[in-house]
């Protein structure tokens, strides 16, 4: 479109296209040669509000890089369970403690919700869309939900959101169409799922 307007000529379009070419290819091959590094990256960076979607997306390369989709899954899986059990510990204890006595200069409390509206409100969190990873944790954290029912609903959901996202990097970095859109199916799939259920817990209350 860009083109067309005469903004950028040909010759300059080239160039900015090889050099995203390049870009991406560097992008892809340091995820396989670095890849305990891109796992540290999601299990750290998203809880100091950093976005991990485009971490997430690199982790198809770990697919070469094991020989494995599921081993690239389960490792995916398990940098984000790091990051979701150590910023909601973070939140539960420091955190809510500061919560609280900040609330308290006002002559507020912080409400303890019993454990089944936590783990509903848990389900709410994690299944709405557009709500950054890190501002789930730390609500859940400062909520006062259990860990352990915190672990339950949070575990399988950060589960199925890694399989997607490896397939669709897989097939971004290498190009197959088939894989994107298989990627972007199970990622849309998720989507309408997490729609639904969050109608079915009632997201606007």
């Amino acid at each position: 479109m860009v083109l067309f307007t005469g903004f950028v000529n040909t010759e300059t379009s080239q160039g900015l296209g090889d050099w995203l070419k390049g870009w991406w290819g560097w992008l892809h091959t340091n995820s396989q040669e670095h890849a305990f590094f891109l796992l540290v990256a999601i299990a750290i960076l998203p809880g100091l509000g950093v976005p991990s979607s485009p971490f997430l997306i690199l982790c198809g390369a770990l697919i070469e890089k094991t020989g494995s989709m599921p081993v690239a899954c389960l490792l995916t899986a398990s940098a984000l369970w790091v990051n979701v059990l150590w910023t909601f510990l973070f939140a539960a204890y420091p955190g809510r403690s500061l919560v609280k006595k900040f609330l308290e200069r006002f002559s507020k409390k912080l409400p303890d919700l019993p454990q089944s509206q936590g783990i509903r409100l848990a389900i709410i969190l994690r299944v709405t869309p557009g709500v950054p990873l890190t501002v789930q944790n730390y609500l859940l954290g400062v909520s006062g939900i259990s860990l352990k029912n915190y672990l339950l609903v949070s575990l399988p959901v950060m589960s199925l959101w890694a399989v997607g996202f490896v397939v669709f990097g897989d097939g971004l970095l290498k190009g197959n169409a088939k894989l994107i859109i298989v990627g972007v199916g199970l990622l849309i799939g998720l989507a309408l799922v997490a729609r639904m259920i969050s109608k079915r817990y009632g997201v606007s209350k």
